[in-house]
């Protein structure tokens, strides 16, 4: 028998391990999951996965990090829309 598992939590997120017998990986696995699923925790594990996203998913925004409406962004993204229709609007015409 090989010393690798595949654990499944509900039968959906299936992972591979190795037993480990200085760590339980197992349980530390268990107690993330029941944190992250807390109703009671969800205002902090809200704010935890914003960071974890900002800092795995360099692109990563929030609507709370949307450049407004009256940003440089905002204005080359607008200026960038115009040209793209102003294009499509002559490839119809001709």
């Amino acid at each position: 028998m090989s010393p690798w598992n595949v654990k499944c939590h509900k039968g959906i997120h299936c992972i591979c391990c190795h037993p480990d017998l200085v760590t339980n990986s197992e349980w530390f696995y268990n107690s993330i999951i029941e944190i992250l699923e807390d109703p009671n925790e969800k205002d902090e594990v809200e704010h935890l996965m914003t960071w974890w996203n900002r800092q795995i998913f360099l692109l990563y925004a929030d609507s709370e990090h949307m450049p407004s409406k009256n940003s440089a962004l905002a204005q080359i993204r607008q200026k960038h829309r115009e040209i793209k229709e102003k294009d499509s609007d002559l490839s119809r015409g001709a």
